[in-house]
Protein backbone atom coordinates (compact mmCIF):
# COMPACT_ATOMS: atom_id res chain seq x y z
CA UNK A 1 0.00 0.00 0.00
CA UNK A 2 2.75 1.97 0.43
CA UNK A 3 3.30 2.41 -3.13
CA UNK A 4 0.17 3.95 -4.06
CA UNK A 5 -0.33 7.80 -4.49
CA UNK A 6 -2.76 10.32 -4.09
CA UNK A 7 -3.32 12.58 -6.74
CA UNK A 8 -4.18 16.12 -5.57
CA UNK A 9 -6.71 18.45 -7.50
CA UNK A 10 -3.57 20.48 -8.89
CA UNK A 11 -2.58 17.53 -10.46
CA UNK A 12 -4.92 16.25 -12.15
CA UNK A 13 -5.69 20.27 -13.09
CA UNK A 14 -2.27 20.31 -15.10
CA UNK A 15 -2.33 16.90 -16.64
CA UNK A 16 -5.68 18.01 -18.14
CA UNK A 17 -3.94 21.16 -19.20
CA UNK A 18 -1.23 19.02 -20.96
CA UNK A 19 -3.55 17.28 -22.82
CA UNK A 20 -5.71 20.42 -24.04
CA UNK A 21 -2.38 21.73 -25.23
CA UNK A 22 -1.48 18.43 -27.02
CA UNK A 23 -5.15 18.45 -28.70
CA UNK A 24 -4.47 22.27 -29.60
CA UNK A 25 -0.89 21.78 -31.30
CA UNK A 26 -2.42 18.67 -33.43
CA UNK A 27 -5.78 20.52 -34.47
CA UNK A 28 -3.02 23.41 -35.56
CA UNK A 29 -0.97 21.68 -37.37
CA UNK A 30 -2.86 18.42 -38.81
CA UNK A 31 -6.47 19.93 -39.06
CA UNK A 32 -8.23 22.94 -41.15
CA UNK A 33 -6.70 26.26 -40.18
CA UNK A 34 -9.60 27.50 -38.31
CA UNK A 35 -11.18 24.57 -36.12
CA UNK A 36 -12.64 25.28 -32.78
CA UNK A 37 -12.00 23.26 -29.58
CA UNK A 38 -14.19 19.64 -30.09
CA UNK A 39 -15.75 19.94 -26.53
CA UNK A 40 -19.12 19.84 -27.03
CA UNK A 41 -22.53 20.82 -24.71
CA UNK A 42 -22.99 24.53 -23.88
CA UNK A 43 -22.14 27.10 -25.17
CA UNK A 44 -21.85 26.51 -28.19
CA UNK A 45 -19.38 28.02 -30.33
CA UNK A 46 -19.05 28.25 -34.24
CA UNK A 47 -16.59 29.38 -36.90
CA UNK A 48 -16.83 30.87 -40.03
CA UNK A 49 -14.99 33.63 -42.45
CA UNK A 50 -15.89 36.04 -45.15
CA UNK A 51 -13.12 37.63 -47.44
CA UNK A 52 -11.72 40.11 -44.86
CA UNK A 53 -12.80 38.47 -41.44
CA UNK A 54 -12.80 35.76 -39.41
CA UNK A 55 -15.65 35.44 -37.23
CA UNK A 56 -16.02 32.95 -33.98
CA UNK A 57 -19.85 33.36 -32.70
CA UNK A 58 -20.29 31.82 -29.15
CA UNK A 59 -24.03 31.39 -27.80
CA UNK A 60 -23.72 31.81 -24.12
CA UNK A 61 -27.33 32.64 -22.46
CA UNK A 62 -27.55 33.76 -18.83
CA UNK A 63 -23.61 35.14 -19.10
CA UNK A 64 -22.36 36.48 -15.75
CA UNK A 65 -20.94 39.33 -17.36
CA UNK A 66 -17.83 40.85 -15.29
CA UNK A 67 -16.58 37.05 -15.50
CA UNK A 68 -16.24 37.49 -19.19
CA UNK A 69 -12.36 36.98 -20.76
CA UNK A 70 -10.99 36.90 -24.32
CA UNK A 71 -7.81 36.66 -24.91
CA UNK A 72 -5.06 35.96 -27.62
CA UNK A 73 -2.17 34.04 -26.85
CA UNK A 74 0.09 32.64 -29.40
CA UNK A 75 -2.32 31.74 -32.32
CA UNK A 76 -4.96 30.63 -29.68
CA UNK A 77 -8.21 32.52 -28.90
CA UNK A 78 -9.09 31.93 -25.64
CA UNK A 79 -12.51 32.52 -24.40
CA UNK A 80 -13.66 32.40 -20.55
CA UNK A 81 -16.62 32.88 -17.99
CA UNK A 82 -19.34 31.84 -16.09
CA UNK A 83 -23.15 31.34 -17.02
CA UNK A 84 -25.91 30.66 -14.51
CA UNK A 85 -27.36 27.90 -15.01
CA UNK A 86 -30.10 27.58 -12.81
CA UNK A 87 -32.68 30.24 -11.04
CA UNK A 88 -31.18 32.30 -8.24
CA UNK A 89 -32.44 29.77 -4.86
CA UNK A 90 -31.56 30.87 -1.44
CA UNK A 91 -28.31 31.04 -1.46
CA UNK A 92 -28.21 32.38 -4.79
CA UNK A 93 -27.76 31.61 -8.62
CA UNK A 94 -25.87 28.62 -9.51
CA UNK A 95 -23.27 29.15 -11.71
CA UNK A 96 -20.67 27.27 -13.99
CA UNK A 97 -17.19 28.23 -15.50
CA UNK A 98 -16.70 27.73 -19.18
CA UNK A 99 -13.34 27.92 -21.24
CA UNK A 100 -13.07 27.36 -24.89
CA UNK A 101 -9.77 27.59 -27.17
CA UNK A 102 -9.86 27.98 -30.65
CA UNK A 103 -6.72 27.95 -32.62
CA UNK A 104 -6.48 30.69 -35.48
CA UNK A 105 -4.65 30.76 -38.35
CA UNK A 106 -1.55 32.99 -38.88
CA UNK A 107 -2.80 35.74 -40.70
CA UNK A 108 -5.07 37.71 -38.26
CA UNK A 109 -4.63 41.75 -37.93
CA UNK A 110 -4.62 42.50 -34.20
CA UNK A 111 -5.39 45.52 -34.43
CA UNK A 112 -9.52 46.52 -35.13
CA UNK A 113 -10.13 42.60 -33.48
CA UNK A 114 -13.74 43.23 -32.28
CA UNK A 115 -15.62 41.28 -29.08
CA UNK A 116 -19.28 41.99 -29.17
CA UNK A 117 -21.77 40.80 -26.31
CA UNK A 118 -25.34 41.33 -27.06
CA UNK A 119 -28.42 39.21 -26.08
CA UNK A 120 -26.87 36.33 -25.36
CA UNK A 121 -24.58 35.74 -28.37
CA UNK A 122 -20.74 36.70 -28.19
CA UNK A 123 -19.49 37.47 -32.12
CA UNK A 124 -15.57 38.54 -32.10
CA UNK A 125 -14.54 39.84 -35.97
CA UNK A 126 -10.90 38.89 -36.90
CA UNK A 127 -9.91 41.00 -39.36
CA UNK A 128 -7.40 39.04 -41.89
CA UNK A 129 -3.87 40.07 -42.48
CA UNK A 130 -3.88 41.37 -46.59
CA UNK A 131 -1.79 38.73 -47.89
CA UNK A 132 1.11 39.83 -50.68
CA UNK A 133 0.30 38.68 -53.95
CA UNK A 134 2.19 35.95 -55.76
CA UNK A 135 4.45 37.18 -58.54
CA UNK A 136 6.97 35.72 -60.39
CA UNK A 137 10.69 35.87 -60.35
CA UNK A 138 13.11 36.05 -62.62
CA UNK A 139 16.39 33.32 -62.71
CA UNK A 140 19.38 34.10 -63.43
CA UNK A 141 21.53 31.93 -65.20
CA UNK A 142 25.19 32.85 -65.05
CA UNK A 143 27.02 31.36 -68.50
Amino acid sequence: MSDLILWKNQELQKIKQDMDELLSCFMRDFSHPFPHDMRTGDPKLITFENKTSFFVKMDIPALCTRSLEVTIINHDLIIQGNQEISPAGPHGPTTQSFSFRVSLPGHIQEQGIKAIYREGTLIITLPKKSMPKPRRIQVIIPS
